[in-house]
């Protein structure tokens, strides 16, 4: 798949997270582990397919806050 095809289908998904981030978005439990498990899948495709790429940089990143925010709670 092109790297502007990958982010096309699963930026929305990012952004949603994003707002989770953020406090503007409320997920259950269950519901950000199922994100969380869905972007640790696009950053190891990223990684694997794009490794210099800005969008791998991005999704670790994103996947590090995600991390920090479900640990602290």
């Amino acid at each position: 798949m092109r790297e502007a095809a990958f982010i096309h289908r699963n930026q929305a998904k990012w952004q949603r997270l994003e707002q989770v981030l953020q406090g503007l978005d409320g997920l259950s439990g269950d519901e950000t582990s199922d994100l969380y498990i869905e972007l640790n899948d696009d950053l190891s495709y990223a990684r694997t397919f794009y490794p210099q790429s800005n969008i791998a940089i991005y999704l670790n990143g994103l996947a590090a806050r995600l991390h920090h925010h479900i640990y602290r709670n």
